[in-house]
């Protein structure tokens, strides 16, 4: 139906209105589309069948400005109604992200129209990543009451799903400060940063799993790094001392390399979580992540929720052969093919020797990065080295390397690294190396001057190498 008819309705009803106070048919000609005010009837047209919804958000599309339509929809439409004026495909993105965006319409009012089963979470989405829209007011309606829990994580899963990368971090980093460092400093569990700049200082990444959200990060000065603890499984603890036990050194971390052949202790297990694609993978993680912040920015409590995924790596086993144990088993996410290295095995010995044996080294731990840039980094999930018996004769099995995993749209001359611990090599016997970890880049745009690397550590047998790629999603 032609914008005229949209006149002609109006102008129609006007007659009728105008008849029904004995006015003269001065008042069609009187109609001005161009005045708000005769845009309250609308939706009594709709609801009368004589326009069409289609009809409408062409109109709203094509005509008036955005602030004479936000006024309209906050002091004449109801939501459902205006739920579908947005919904409607002949209404463009940006018209419906500015009228969004207008301050003729308040925010408790946006958040409910959003909230409306009529607009559809997709729809939503790609609204509210327009460029049309600030992020403070995205923010500002996420965050309003109006819209409810699960309406909110609807629309923010169905960004991630659309690959809305820039505008999602942009949400998540809203009203966060910058963070230059100014010496080596812990943080622990989630934490967000609008820049976070390690300028040349060790950023110690603690918690298992630890997760930077950032909209860019970098290193300013140079030979700083973002390096995650070792909490992944622990590695098993050596020979008792105070009698004559063998002096076999320790397996390395996952997935299993076997201790000396005279009782040297086994480096943990993995297992693994599998994903159909780096994609799917991705997606996971930003939806655990999107949960997170609902729950803990928003302060918005979901149906349900994703847990944000724990990978890390297994503890080396333990050297010697009285009371000694094997490392604790490790968590991977991997997509098949991929696979962690594995542990390498101990040596093993005849001989004899009361020192308390070496513990095997810990597995390294998982770190989770999530930023629009990052440049100039190093970023690390390394597993332990083993330790020597007291005598220096034998050692634990080093542990496997971590996880890590970034998400980014542009990354460049960064270094990412999850190696596997060394197994030490003792006067009498050595332990085995920790298998290497999984590093994935996951990008949207641009991966340059890479250097990833998931080796194996050295030992009477070393680690294998594990799984270090960047990959574009």
């Amino acid at each position: 139906m032609p914008l005229d008819v949209i006149s002609y309705a109006l102008a129609k009803r006007a007659l009728r209105r105008a008849r029904v106070a004995k006015s003269t048919p001065q008042a069609i000609k009187d109609l001005d589309v161009n005045w708000v005010g005769d845009l309250a009837i609308l939706e009594e047209l709709y609801n009368l069948n004589e326009l069409t919804i289609d009809d409408i958000a062409k109109f709203v599309s094509e005509r008036l400005s955005a602030d004479a339509w936000a006024g309209a929809f906050d002091k004449f439409y109801s939501t459902d109604f205006s739920a579908l004026i947005l919904d409607n495909a002949n209404l463009s993105i940006s018209k419906a992200a500015s009228i969004l965006n207008s301050d003729k319409l308040p925010v408790d009012r946006a958040a409910s129209i959003l909230d409306n089963a009529n607009l559809t979470s997709d729809r939503a989405a790609s609204i509210l990543n327009s460029e049309n829209i600030a992020v403070d007011r995205v923010y500002s309606i996420l965050s309003n009451a109006n819209l409810s829990a699960d309406k909110t994580q609807s629309i923010l899963y169905a960004m991630v799903e659309k690959g809305y990368l820039a505008r999602l971090i942009d949400i998540m980093t809203h009203n966060v400060s910058n963070t230059t460092l100014s010496a080596d400093t812990t943080y622990s569990g989630v934490n967000r940063f609008r820049t976070l700049d390690i300028a040349g200082y060790k950023y110690i990444a603690d918690g298992q799993p630890h997760v930077i959200i950032a909209y860019e990060v970098k290193d300013s000065v140079g030979g700083g790094v973002i390096s995650k603890t070792a909490t992944g499984g622990a590695g098993g603890a050596g020979a008792s001392s105070g009698s004559n036990h063998y002096c076999s050194g320790g397996g390395g971390g996952h997935p299993p390399g076997s201790g000396g052949p005279n009782y040297g202790k086994s480096g943990g297990d993995i297992s693994l979580t599998t994903y159909d694609s780096y994609n799917a993978l991705a997606i996971e993680v930003l939806k655990s992540i999107v949960d997170w912040f609902i729950v803990n920015v928003l302060n918005k409590s979901p149906t349900t929720t994703k847990s944000i995924p724990s990978f890390y790596g297994a503890g080396g086993g333990g050297g010697g052969e009285l009371n000694n144990t094997a490392g604790e088993a490790g968590v991977m996410g991997i997509v098949e093919p991929d696979s962690p290295g594995s542990g390498g095995d101990g040596e093993g010995t005849t001989s004899y020797s009361t020192d308390a044996g070496g513990d095997g080294g810990d597995g390294g731990g998982g770190l989770i990065v999530i930023a629009t840039t990052i440049g100039d980094c190093i970023i690390e999930a390394n597993g332990v080295d083993g330790k020597l018996s007291d005598g220096e004769n034998y050692g634990g099995g080093g542990g496997s390397g971590g996880q890590i995993i970034i998400i980014v749209i542009n990354i460049s001359n960064t270094t990412v690294r999850a190696n596997g611990g060394n197994g030490p090599s003792g006067s009498w016997t050595s332990a085995g190396g920790g298998g290497g970890g999984v590093v994935y880049v996951l990008y949207k745009s641009s991966a340059t001057g890479l250097t990833l690397e998931a080796n194996g550590g050295s030992g009477y047998v070393a680690g294998g190498a594990g799984t270090a790629k960047a990959v574009a999603i």
